[in-house]
C-alpha cells in the first residue's frame, strides 16, 4: 500500500486496533492529531495501515515512534478479572508475606507477556499474570503478586 504506515499492535487481539476507524496519534513531543484510518492489512502484530493526509514515504517516517491512543469510551468493556493496564498504575504491590514492594510505576510489553515495573526500595519486574499476580484489589488500589522482597 502506497503511503502506508506499519504499527505495532499490542492490542489482544493485535487486529483490534483496526476496528477504530479514527485514531489520535500522540507524537514524541507530544503534539496531537487525528487521523482517519482509510486501509489496513494484519500480518500477525505488524498492521499496514493507510491514514488520511499520509500520502508518501516522507509522511510516514515523520510518524516513527508516534503512539496511538483510542479514547476510553471507545475501549470494550473488561470481563471479571481483566482490567486496563492503565487502570492498575499507581497502585501499591505487595507480595505473599505483606512486605510492600512500592508502587506500579508502569508496564514494559515482552515477548513472554507484559511485565510490571514496580518502583519501591528497589525496583522489580514482574510478570503482569498467574501465577505470579495472585489478586487485584480495585477499593484499596493494591496487587498481591507471589514474588520475593529481595529479587
Amino acid at each position: 500500500m502506497r503511503g502506508a504506515v506499519r504499527v505495532r499492535s499490542y492490542t489482544e487481539p493485535p487486529e483490534s486496533l483496526l476496528t477504530h476507524h479514527s485514531w489520535l496519534l500522540r507524537s514524541p513531543e507530544g503534539n496531537e492529531r487525528r487521523l482517519e484510518v482509510l486501509d489496513s492489512q494484519c500480518s500477525g502484530v505488524n498492521l499496514r495501515v493507510r491514514l488520511a493526509g499520509i500520502a508518501d514515504r516522507d509522511a510516514a517516517e515523520r510518524l516513527r515512534g508516534t503512539e496511538i491512543l483510542i479514547e476510553r469510551s471507545a475501549l470494550p468493556a473488561t470481563a471479571a478479572h481483566e482490567f486496563y493496564q492503565e487502570d492498575l498504575l499507581g497502585f501499591s504491590v505487595r507480595n505473599l508475606e505483606g512486605n510492600l514492594l512500592g508502587e506500579l510505576v508502569y508496564f514494559v510489553d515482552a515477548p513472554t507477556g507484559a511485565l510490571m515495573v514496580v518502583r519501591g526500595k528497589r525496583e522489580h519486574w514482574l510478570p503482569a499474570q498467574a501465577p505470579r499476580l495472585r489478586q487485584v484489589d480495585l477499593q484499596r488500589r493494591e496487587l498481591l503478586v507471589d514474588w520475593p522482597e529481595d529479587i
